[in-house]
Formats: C-alpha cells, sequence, structure tokens
C-alpha cells in the first residue's frame, strides 16, 4: 500500500481512487469462447483496511456495489469508502480518477464483444 499511495500522490495531486466491480457477464462470456471455467470472479484490487489507510492519508476512495466481491459492500463502507452504483464507473467516474479493477477495461459488454471478435482483448492475446 505505501507504493500505491507514493505513486498516486506523485502525480500531480489526484486523490481520488474509483474501485470498478469486476464485469462477470463479460468474464463469462470471455471464458466460454475459449473454453474455461466461468466461476465469478470475486477478487478485490484494495481491501477495505487498505482504503481506510488511504482515506487517512486524504484520498477519496470510491467503492462500486458488488454482490461478489470477496468484501462486503458493507465492510467498505464501514472504512470511509463511498459506495456507488455497479459499473458506474464509465458514466460517473471524473476524468481525472484513478480507476482500480482487476479485468480489462471495457465500457459495456458491447465495447467486449468487438474485442473478442478481433482478437484485441489482453487475456486472448498469446
Amino acid at each position: 500500500m505505501e507504493v500505491l499511495s507514493n505513486q498516486i500522490g506523485n502525480q500531480g495531486g489526484n486523490d481520488h481512487i474509483w474501485v470498478r466491480a469486476e464485469n462477470n457477464e463479460g468474464t463469462r462470456l470471455c471464458h466460454r469462447s475459449i473454453g474455461v471455467n466461468d466461476e465469478i470472479d470475486r477478487r478485490s484490487p484494495l481491501a477495505p483496511e487498505d482504503c481506510k489507510k488511504l482515506i487517512e492519508r486524504g484520498f477519496r476512495v470510491t467503492i462500486e456495489r458488488s454482490e461478489n466481491r470477496i468484501f462486503s459492500d458493507e465492510s467498505y463502507e464501514e472504512s470511509g469508502c463511498e459506495l456507488v452504483e455497479y459499473g458506474s464507473w464509465s458514466t460517473e467516474a471524473p476524468k481525472e480518477a484513478i480507476i482500480l479493477g482487476i479485468r480489462p477495461f471495457y465500457r459495456d459488454l458491447s465495447e467486449f464483444i468487438r474485442a473478442i471478435a478481433d482478437k484485441s482483448a489482453p487475456s486472448l492475446k498469446n
């Protein structure tokens, strides 16, 4: 967490971190197309205790709601995070916010499907 805080702090005062909920619909579609188990992705790039440390250092942390993430929405809320609706990063996140996520960033399912069709999805490259 020290490295993350220091890296962000050196980017000209950018103090808003937006944690995106993973799009399991796109993940399942991709996995089915390449024959991989379509288990729900429960990972998160930041744990609630890490968010609390960032908030204590003056960062604003926004978390998208998710029923699938390993940590509950309530645990993020208790850490001082602002909770927002699932998938809102593509339309609501300020342009200066640092968006964190586990999987490649597709603004909607149609963009994901186009990436699969032209084999540009990072998870499909050799």
